[in-house]
Order: C-alpha cells, then structure tokens, then sequence
C-alpha cells in the first residue's frame, strides 16, 4: 500500500526570490499593456456612467455620443 501522507505534500516554490502573486513570463501570462479580460473600454466607461445619470438609452446615447444600438448591444 502506497504511502498517502508522502504523496499528498507539496513542494516549496523553486523560485523563492518572486513576489507573491506575481506571474511568470515563462507561463504565458498577460504582458504588459495587455487589457484586463474585466475591463471596460473608455468608449464603454463614458457610455456606462452617462446611463446611470440618462433618463433612457436614448438619451444615454445623446449624452455620451454613442449610438443607441451599440448602447443596447453593450447592455446584452
């Protein structure tokens, strides 16, 4: 029978001197400039905040200079 309390340990970090959370280049991980996956574009940012003050899309649009049916996509 195997012993499960070897198998199930974990290693220490092979490379200590890394800051916690930071992400290895090696991996494939984002590179600098690349956009947040989370992240709203300005375009997005102006029409999002004009809609929290705009009475309707329509007006939405108007405020933010955005057209009404690229606002309704973006609510989709």
């Amino acid at each position: 029978m195997p012993n499960l309390a070897k198998s199930c340990q974990t290693t220490p970090l092979e490379d200590s001197q890394s800051e916690p959370g930071a992400i290895d280049s090696k991996a494939g991980g984002p590179k600098p400039g690349d956009r947040n996956p989370g992240e709203l574009k300005p375009n997005q940012q102006r029409a999002l905040f004009a809609r929290l003050e705009a009475p309707s899309v329509t007006a939405t649009g108007r405020e933010s200079g955005i057209g009404d049916r690229t606002i309704h996509r973006w609510l989709q």
